[in-house]
């Protein structure tokens, strides 16, 4: 019942799973690497954030979030979705270097 907004039950039974045990490791873990998971995205919007807050140009704004990405993306694909920072003002800027999604 962790997942699925409470639809686990009847997720199972169309699909004709049978049953589940949730004392098992295995539901454990899956339960686990969600609120994992959950609380990496929390954080690396947070650190976003807080990025964006303390730059102290629009350049260190967008070279922080570019490096925050690049992190959490474990360097895999550091050319994807590069920043556009034609014709922006710096407190443009810095608020869209806040956010996870422009």
């Amino acid at each position: 019942m962790h997942c699925c907004l409470a639809w686990g039950y009847e997720l199972r039974d169309a699909a004709d799973v049978g049953g589940v045990d949730m004392c098992s490791d295995s539901y454990a873990a899956g339960v686990w690497s969600s609120f994992a998971l959950g609380a990496g995205r929390l954080a690396s919007a947070a650190a976003a954030k807080g990025i964006s807050l303390a730059a102290s140009s629009r350049a260190a704004a967008s070279a922080g979030r570019q490096q925050l990405k690049n992190l959490y993306r474990v360097g895999a694909g550091k050319n994807w979705r590069l920043p556009n920072v034609e014709g922006l003002s710096d407190a443009a800027l810095q608020a869209s270097a806040g956010r996870m999604n422009p």
